[in-house]
């Protein structure tokens, strides 16, 4: 019974791993990044189409920031913003530089995601009305080297699994995912805390 119910799990995991990528990355996405590249590792994902479908979410995602910007950033950030990591005086921060510096900002902010400064600056690029057409593009140059990067990083903590049996595999994944989830969140939470 036990062995069926992991079969079973096992056998969703892997028909529906590009859907499941694609919505862990657009709500978690350098967790969902790293677990990208240690299936692509371990044989469980052609590097393509996992590539392919996290820069899809990591850009979906970016835009859907983008269009909060856009369409109602204040009150969405004094309602919504501390479940989110952010707070109005993040977005006055952010936007007194972004006037200047719109194109570094937004590749720089796409490489720093960890630091918590990605969410307030997407946002203040819709705010301050970044054409559309600009902002897809740099974004997805960053993604593409982000993702790119992070993908690596599980590609290469997947190399150490590959002597292990797959259920030996799948616990250590949970594990090391959630041991990392934990750690960026605990580290966001330190880098943006006011000292």
């Amino acid at each position: 019974m036990e062995s069926s119910v992991l079969a079973d799990i096992l056998t969703f995991i892997d028909t529906s791993k590009y859907a499941l990528l694609f919505f862990a990355c657009f709500f978690e996405g350098t967790i969902a990044m790293m677990a990208g590249g240690l299936l692509w590792s371990i044989g469980a994902a052609a590097f393509w189409p996992m590539y392919l479908t996290l820069l899809a979410a990591d850009v979906s995602s970016d835009t859907c920031w983008y269009l909060v910007g856009r369409f109602g950033t204040r009150t969405f950030a004094q309602k919504w913003g501390h479940f989110f990591g952010f707070e109005p005086q993040d977005l006055d921060r952010v936007e007194r530089r972004f006037k200047r510096f719109d194109i570094q900002i937004i590749i720089l902010s796409k490489l720093t995601m960890g630091f918590g400064l990605a969410i307030p600056t997407l946002i203040t690029a819709g705010t301050l009305r970044v054409p559309y057409p600009r902002f897809l593009t740099i974004n997805t140059i960053g993604a593409f080297i982000w993702v790119f990067a992070v993908v690596l990083i599980g590609a290469y903590v997947g190399e150490a699994f590959k002597p292990l049996s797959l259920s030996q595999q799948i616990v250590l994944s949970i594990i090391i995912l959630g041991t990392s989830l934990l750690a960026l969140r605990y580290a966001q939470q330190r880098l943006v805390e006011p000292k």
